[in-house]
Parts: structure tokens; C-alpha cells; sequence
């Protein structure tokens, strides 16, 4: 454990590297402030990786999204390193995070890789764009059929209410005839093997309802 850590954060002999800027106070400030940036950066991205991937659950391939936050955060952790190896010569951490950030890196671009045939495969924007205008086409052409299916049927309904109207004040008019003119009718369905006796025919035959039903069975 001792050996680790005098390699992460041992001096060492070496010098930091604030000494090959000469310790020129605007050289200095420009490193500390362009690395200090650059890390604040990569430090906000993965941010904004992690929030997007936890919203958006049906997100493929996730573990790729999490690689990448990875690898830019190793990145930022790189530049921070950057900026205390100015005041203290703490390299072997410094290389320690640049091996981790290669390791991260070329694993993330190796899956970056492997993944882009699957990524091509997405349709463009424009593409889902005519895809979802061939499918509004196509509801607003069933909406039209069914509109004028209930229409059509709405009339045939119409049609068959004007038909039985018809039929039954014909019956009506029928049966008034037959009354007055003191006939009685009866029927016999082959089909269902029933006899059908009207009501003028019960009374002319002197049968009661209970006697006599309309329909009864046939006698064979």
C-alpha cells in the first residue's frame, strides 16, 4: 500500500510543472483556467447523459450512453490532474487517470463500432416524418369508410323500419278485411312443422285462446 501511494502522490524528485512555465504568473493562469473549464465541461455532460438516459427508459442500448458518460468524465478528471501537476508533481496519479481514461475511451469507441449498423438502421426524422403522414392518410381513409358504413347502414335500418311499417299495416288492412268479410285463415310452415290459426278462424270454429293456441304443432 505504502509503494501505491508514494507512486500516486509522491513527489518523487520531480518538480511540478509550474517550474517549465517558469512560474510566469499569465502562462499559469492560462492552464489553470483553460483545464479548470474544459474539466467543468466534461463534468456537466455526463450530467445531462444520466439525466436523459434515467427519462428515457425504451433508450437501446443504454450501457453504451453510460460507457460514454464514463469516458467523459475520465476526461474531466484528466485536466484536473492537469492543473495540480502545476503546483504539485503528482504524475504517477496523473498517469494512473490517463490509463483509465484510454482503457475507458477505446472500450467506448470499439461498442461505438460494433453498434453502428444498428444505429444506421434508425429511421431519419424525415422518414418517420412521411411514415407518420402515410398512417394519418390511411385513418382519415378508414375514418371516411366508417363514416359512410354507419351511413349505409343507417339507411338500410331506415329502410327495413319503412318496410315493416308497411308490411304491418298491410297485415293490418288484411286482417280488418278478413273480419269484416268473416273468413278465417290458417297456415301451415312445412319447414317448422307448425300450424298458424288466426284469430277471426278460432272464433268462426267457436275455440277459445286456451283451447285453441295460434301456433300450435301439427298432427301427424
Amino acid at each position: 500500500m505504502t509503494a501505491i501511494y508514494d507512486f500516486l502522490f509522491s513527489a518523487g524528485g520531480y518538480s511540478p510543472h509550474g517550474y517549465c512555465l517558469a512560474w510566469e504568473p499569465g502562462l499559469l493562469w492560462l492552464h489553470v483556467l483553460s483545464n479548470g473549464l474544459i474539466a467543468l465541461a466534461y463534468f456537466s455532460i455526463p450530467i445531462a447523459i444520466f439525466r436523459f438516459v434515467a427519462r428515457r427508459r425504451d433508450l437501446p442500448r443504454r450501457e453504451l450512453a453510460w460507457l460514454f458518460a464514463a469516458f467523459i468524465l475520465s476526461c474531466g478528471l484528466t485536466h484536473v490532474s492537469a492543473v495540480a501537476t502545476l503546483f504539485v508533481p503528482v504524475y504517477g496519479l496523473e498517469g494512473v487517470l490517463k490509463a483509465v481514461t484510454a482503457a475507458i475511451s477505446l472500450t467506448a469507441a470499439l461498442g461505438l463500432f460494433l453498434l453502428m449498423p444498428e444505429l444506421l438502421r434508425i429511421p431519419s426524422r424525415s422518414a418517420l416524418m412521411e411514415a407518420n403522414a402515410r398512417l394519418a392518410n390511411e385513418v382519415r381513409g378508414r375514418t371516411r369508410a366508417e363514416d359512410a358504413l354507419q351511413a349505409g347502414k343507417a339507411a338500410i335500418e331506415q329502410r327495413v323500419a319503412e318496410r315493416t311499417r308497411i308490411l304491418s299495416e298491410s297485415e293490418e288492412r288484411q286482417r280488418l278485411a278478413l273480419e269484416s268479410a268473416g273468413y278465417g285463415v290458417w297456415d301451415w310452415q312445412i319447414g317448422q312443422d307448425t300450424v298458424y290459426w288466426a284469430e277471426t278462424n278460432r272464433r268462426l270454429l267457436g275455440y277459445s285462446q286456451a283451447e285453441f293456441p295460434n301456433v300450435l304443432s301439427s298432427w301427424r
